[in-house]
């Protein structure tokens, strides 16, 4: 796997919603050669537009964002921004894949042109259940697991029925086919699964300054991500590995909207430095931020979907 370290801004987390399209990630300031997803200019449907040369994807990252519900259930949530004229509209539980090649670990460009030249991602729906347990590399307690499978977003532009992605005009046609599509859309109904846990279990402390682990330590756990992936014989194996660092935001139920902290555009932290390990968190609004991005290379995309439980025999692929 490679290591990205992100620099996370919490004031970046705005109670609109972030002000982003699906395919944000967000922004943050790099060190050691990584670097920070910004917004790009978008279109009237909110897709992000570059103009950059393709790339030919070697990793990839997953990113929850949703709210853990007091019935230990995934959901989503309302956004909207007067500011600007968005009406309401509702955030289900989504997991944001992030591909990137090899430029952006070496950290011999200039951060905010590696970011915008090597990586794309693409907007998924989580459809989960909660499970007893995710077998996990780290042997960790989680105070929460689910299993289920990934959804494509789409949107209605005229009579086509579009994704939530940015990675057309991005990857390697010749490596990935029209559109990049033998990539992205391989996660279309694949079989997914997703664990909360303690990060100081984790090596993912690691890329937090001593001065913003401080900061945030109290309202963060780690993400553990389950994919489909081919061990060093070849077979198929399904164990969550601790992939990303998540911060904890309040969230009011009644309104099903996030908390916006002393009506200044920025989201209250949720303090969880009580609870025990392996304890139930309470209801809160997760975002996740992924550190490392395992090796397309270890897939086979083919059997992404294998075992997953109840995704559609068939998967709707846009237009």
């Amino acid at each position: 796997m490679k290591a990205i370290v992100w620099g996370i801004a919490a004031a970046a987390l705005v109670a609109c919603g972030g002000g982003k399209s699906d395919s944000d990630s967000e922004a943050g300031t790099a060190t050691g050669g990584a670097a920070g997803v910004g917004v790009d200019d978008t279109s009237d449907s909110g897709r992000r537009i570059r103009d950059v040369n393709p790339f030919d994807a070697t990793n990839l990252t997953f990113e929850f964002d949703g709210i853990l519900m007091n019935d230990g259930t995934l959901g989503g949530y309302w956004t909207s921004d007067s500011a600007h004229d968005f009406p309401q509209h509702w955030n289900p539980p989504k997991v944001t894949i992030e591909f990137a090649d090899e430029l952006l670990f070496d950290g011999e460009d200039d951060p905010d042109d590696v970011i915008e030249a090597h990586t794309c991602s693409v907007s998924t729906e989580f459809v989960s259940e909660v499970v007893d347990e995710l077998e996990n590399e780290n042997d960790a307690r989680l105070s929460h697991a689910y299993e289920g499978w990934l959804d494509m977003f789409y949107y209605e532009e005229g009579d086509s029925r579009l994704t939530f992605t940015d990675c057309p005009g991005e990857l390697d046609e010749e490596t990935w086919g029209s559109e990049g599509r033998d990539l992205w859309m391989a996660f279309n109904g694949a079989r997914f699964g997703l664990g909360f846990g303690d990060v100081t279990r984790t090596d993912l402390r690691d890329y937090w300054s001593d001065e913003s682990w401080e900061e945030y330590k109290d309202s963060m756990i780690a993400s553990y991500i389950a994919i489909n992936e081919l061990n060093d014989s070849g077979e198929l194996v399904y164990v969550g590995d601790a992939l990303a660092s998540c911060l904890l935001f309040e969230y009011d139920p009644i309104s099903g909207e996030l908390v916006d902290r002393d009506d200044d555009d920025i989201l209250e932290l949720m303090d969880i430095s009580g609870l025990a390990e392996g304890e139930p968190i309470p209801e809160s609004y997760v975002r996740c931020f992924a550190y490392w991005w395992p090796q397309i290379g270890t897939l086979d995309l083919s059997r992404m979907a294998e075992g997953a439980n109840g995704a559609p025999e068939t998967t709707d692929t846009g237009t």
